[in-house]
């Protein structure tokens, strides 16, 4: 069965690239440019898993997650961070607020991939 990912990033190219780079791999993708739509796809949709970046229009990752953490309905779907920011401060928030995993592009697709599955299997 088919896994629903959404990809909350407000840069096209990295929809792009993630959806070609995976296009072999069970997933179906769900696209989201921004945190008030991330926030809507999460509830119609109920992802299996989350790829999201920090810096985002309208409400940026860091509110996105602590929403999704506490709502009973959301707290549970796992959360991987793909940014652009990549200090040691900014890994240990995003932790810190219950992501998963934590990516910093640019990424490697195939290293995403893995890095997805790994997620998925718990």
């Amino acid at each position: 069965m088919n896994k629903k990912i959404l990809i909350a990033d407000d840069e096209e190219t990295v929809h792009k690239v993630i959806a070609r780079g995976l296009a072999t791999q069970p997933f179906t993708f769900i696209s989201a440019y921004d945190g008030l739509q991330t926030m809507e796809k999460t509830h119609q949709e109920a992802p299996d898993l989350i790829l999201l970046d920090i810096n985002m229009p309208h409400k940026d990752g860091r509110q996105v997650i602590q929403d999704l953490r506490h709502n009973p309905q959301t707290k549970n779907i796992p959360i991987i961070m793909l940014t652009g920011l990549g200090e040691t401060m900014d890994k240990v928030a995003g932790f810190e607020l219950g992501v998963n995993d934590y990516i910093t592009k640019p990424f490697d697709v195939k290293v995403l991939c893995r890095r997805i599955q790994a997620v998925l299997q718990g």
